[in-house]
Formats: C-alpha cells, structure tokens, sequence
C-alpha cells in the first residue's frame, strides 16, 4: 500500500494537469477567435479602400452615365498597387461573377466564380463572405 504523501501527490499532480490542459484549452480558442476577429476587421477595412479606389475609377470610366466600358488595365494595375500595401489578393468581379480584373496578374481573368456560396450571396444583393484556406483554382 502506497503511503499518504504519494496518493496525495498523485492527486495534486493530476489536479493541476487537469486545470492546465482545461486553461490552455479555454486561452488557446479565445486567442484564435481574437486573431479571426482581427483578420476579419483587417479584410473588411482592405475591402473599403479598395472599393473607393475601384470606385474612382469607375466614376472616371462613365459610371455615373450608365456607358461604362470596364478599364481592366487600369483596374488590375490598380489593384496590383494596393495588394502590395495590403499583402492580399484582390479580384474584383462583375455582375454574374466573372473575373474582371485581379491584383494577381492575368492568369484568372474570365473565371467564373458564381457558384460560390459567397460569391452567390453577394451577387443576390447579400453580404458575401467566406473564411478558409486556399481554394484549387486560386493561382
């Protein structure tokens, strides 16, 4: 038989890992939905800029007069700009989801992205948004 001091040890010893892992459990998920938090707001506010920026020159292509033909060049050059201060990738889509233009080069231009649920969503005149990793297709 084991004496007191080891059963109360043991006890102590598995107590305290118990609160340890049930801790660091608790700070690790608060930690990573405190970064998605940030990440989400960083995004949000690389959308703002960009869309004032594409705004601009959508203004400046006709937009206020309905006859607008789309300066992708001008657009893409643009967006390369901006993605180099923002270290994100930018696409920008028109009304039935095709790539129009993207900070990336030229490898995506005339994809269609519509299926997407949060391309849908958007498109349907919703908030479209998505988190997750990269997407095959995604250069």
């Amino acid at each position: 038989m084991r004496s007191i001091r080891t059963r109360l040890l043991a006890a102590f010893l598995l107590v305290a890992l118990t609160s340890a892992a049930g801790l660091s459990y608790y700070f690790l998920t608060q930690i990573e939905a405190y970064g998605l938090r940030r990440l989400e707001e960083r995004l949000y506010s690389e959308a703002r800029m960009s869309a004032a920026l594409l705004g601009t020159l959508y203004q400046e292509a006709g937009g206020a007069t309905g006859n607008v033909k789309v300066p992708t060049k001008a657009i893409s050059s643009a967006l390369a700009d901006v993605s180099v201060e923002t270290a994100s990738r930018l696409r920008v889509l028109d009304a039935k989801g095709v790539v129009a233009a993207e900070s990336g080069g030229t490898d995506s231009l005339g994809s269609k992205y519509a299926a997407r649920p949060e391309i849908a969503k958007a498109l349907a005149g919703g908030d479209g948004g998505a988190l997750g990793g990269r997407v095959e297709g995604d250069g």
